[in-house]
């Protein structure tokens, strides 16, 4: 995006702010609608022997048509030429726009995208976004009754130390460790947010499936989102991590990230039993 720049700062804030003004002064009943199914084809792992293949909606709709809706995928969308010469959402902006053809406003969500690649990457992402939508317009919505429970939790934990063993050459360990405890946050904020049946527990990381699921079981959670609340990497299983494997390559701390992070999920999930 290039250097800070003073007006798309502004630009970025306020947008933001006019968004949370307008959605106050319009407050109204809705009911929420849920859609879960398990995918095929459309991902594949880069890594390991399985990605997160699920698909979650959740729609608010109100007396007039929809008013917002929330999809967790996972997919990384780099489908978009690396040399290209101005921002793009590659494949989640032309998605989003299919979604809003129903009405109201969408937002999408990274699940446990770290090792999920495209599976078909042909027609590029407006193809990609399309073979997504009809999936999406496949998946029935279920109401989910008028009482729905709202919660939302958030908890910040600590981090084990930085280690640059796998992203650099040994003869640099010592330069990469020091440059990473210079740079690297001490602490990361999780969050959970609860919808309904659904609970989603919110990393500031890239989660691969084989990290997701320990996240999940101690979070008693749906899905684990990732890419919130900032960015420390790619959050991979301990035992890959020992070895090498799978995304390990991409994760900027040691094996304990993904403990200190499901210690933080067990504690944000349980404030909203």
């Amino acid at each position: 995006t290039g250097g800070y720049r003073d007006g798309s700062r502004a630009a970025v804030v306020g947008g933001a702010v006019e968004a949370l003004e307008r959605a106050a002064q319009g407050p109204g009943p809705v009911t929420l609608e849920l859609a879960e199914r398990e995918t095929a084809g459309l991902v594949s792992p880069r890594s390991g022997e399985s990605s997160d293949q699920r698909l979650t909606r959740l729609l608010l709709r109100g007396p007039e048509g929809p008013i917002a809706q929330l999809v967790v995928f996972s997919a990384h969308p780099t489908l978009v030429a690396r040399r290209t010469q101005a921002l793009s959402p590659d494949f989640v902006g032309p998605f989003l726009a299919e979604l809003e053809k129903e009405g109201g406003v969408a937002l999408f969500l990274q699940g446990a995208a770290g090792n999920a690649t495209v599976s078909d990457a042909s027609g590029g992402p407006e193809g990609f976004a399309g073979r997504l939508a009809a999936t999406c317009r496949e998946t029935g919505l279920s109401p989910l009754g008028e009482e729905v429970r709202l919660g939302y939790a958030r908890v910040s934990v600590s981090l084990p130390r930085p280690d640059s063993s796998r992203a650099v050459p040994g003869l640099f360990r010592a330069v990469g460790d020091n440059f990473l405890c210079g740079s690297a946050s001490h602490r990361a904020e999780l969050s959970a947010l609860q919808l309904g049946p659904v609970k989603l527990i919110s990393v500031p990381g890239e989660v691969t499936r084989a990290a997701a699921s320990p996240l999940e079981e101690r979070g008693r959670a749906s899905r684990a989102v990732s890419l919130v609340n900032g960015y420390l990497g790619y959050v991979e299983a301990p035992g890959l991590v020992t070895s090498g494997a799978g995304e390990s390559r991409r994760q900027y701390f040691g094996s304990g990230l993904l403990e200190s992070f499901a210690r933080g999920a067990e504690l944000a999930g349980a404030h909203l039993e």
